[in-house]
């Protein structure tokens, strides 16, 4: 529901302690294309109720007299008398006394009990559900993370996807890698294409032109991607830090892969880290947990699971 409303396509109403969402028009259309609806198939409170037949209250002439419906004995339901003289409770049960004035307050607390349990319970379920959907979009500097000696190539999606998928995350993979291209060997190159990795060629003009590069990319994703999203960078640049960070603080989960000289202030932004070397060997899948989820630990959107959080400058404090 978050993906709808970030996309309009249903408009949000808070009121009383119930969340209320209503499907807009391109809401609409939407499900009828995902859902492969024809154009007569409309929401149903969009469609007009058919007038059914009416029968007067009261029965037929001659009967009782119009007006609500009576009880045995002769006093209708809708006035005073009729009123008090409602079926009465044995005198030991709560209310046995007082006739329906009792029964219908009692009644009414009950549904209200019932809808709020109902709305808490459906609320925590929601996050789980949908963190499932949750994309996954990696972007690989293979010029400052590079193959390790012995690799093979064609295993590098592969390796990737299991370490995210070894720490809950089920949302669908996206893989971009950017640098000099001219740099990989041919059969790198078909190796990483074949096995559906996007590669950004990125001319070789120094060493800023590359961060440039990906930064402007990784701009114009996030321009067009709003969070939930899971953002996987593979590099050990510092410069990113700063962009890691405040991409956090707008609830973007950061994971993290970089060689083992990694500098403290890029590994702090990142909720989950891999040693890049050990990553793509298949070791140590699940890494380091340096951080919470960024919209808290409690009902994410990126999942509960339940981890001990490590201290990013620890190993290098002692």
């Amino acid at each position: 529901m978050q993906s709808f409303k970030s996309r309009e396509y249903v408009r949000e109403t808070f009121a009383w302690m119930h969340y209320y969402w209503f499907l807009t028009n391109d809401g609409i259309e939407f499900l009828r294309t995902y859902l492969n609806l024809p154009s007569e198939i409309v929401p149903a409170t969009l469609k007009k109720n058919a007038k059914g037949p009416t029968r007067p209250m009261g029965g037929p002439p001659g009967d009782h007299p119009r007006g609500p419906p009576w009880f045995e004995g002769g006093s209708r339901f809708g006035d005073r008398d009729g009123y008090h003289a409602g079926p009465r409770r044995p005198p030991g049960e709560f209310g046995g006394d007082k006739g329906g004035a009792r029964q219908t307050s009692n009644h009414h607390l009950g549904v209200s009990r019932f809808s709020t349990s109902s709305h808490c319970q459906s609320y925590s379920r929601m996050p789980e559900e949908d963190s499932r959907n949750v994309r996954v979009s990696v972007w690989w500097d293979f010029e400052n993370c590079q193959l390790p000696a012995g690799v093979n190539v064609f295993k590098i999606t592969n390796a990737i996807t299991a370490a995210v998928r070894a720490n809950g995350i089920k949302g669908a993979v996206q893989i971009t890698a950017f640098g000099n291209v001219m740099k990989l060997s041919k059969a790198y190159q078909e190796g990483l294409s074949s096995t559906g990795i996007n590669l950004t060629h990125i001319p070789n003009g120094g060493k800023s032109s590359a961060d440039r590069s990906l930064l402007v990319h990784l701009m114009c994703w996030v321009s067009q991607n709003p969070p939930p999203a899971h953002l996987f960078l593979i590099s050990g640049d510092r410069d990113f830090a700063g962009v890691l960070h405040r991409l956090r603080m707008n609830n973007y989960n950061i994971l993290l892969a970089s060689p083992e000289s990694a500098p403290d202030a890029l590994c702090c932004a990142a909720s989950i880290m891999w040693h890049w070397n050990a990553l793509v060997r298949g070791e140590n899948l699940t890494g380091k947990h340096y951080n919470n989820p960024p919209d808290g630990p409690f009902f994410s959107w990126y999942g509960h699971d339940k981890v001990t959080l490590e201290d990013p400058f620890a190993a290098r404090g002692q």
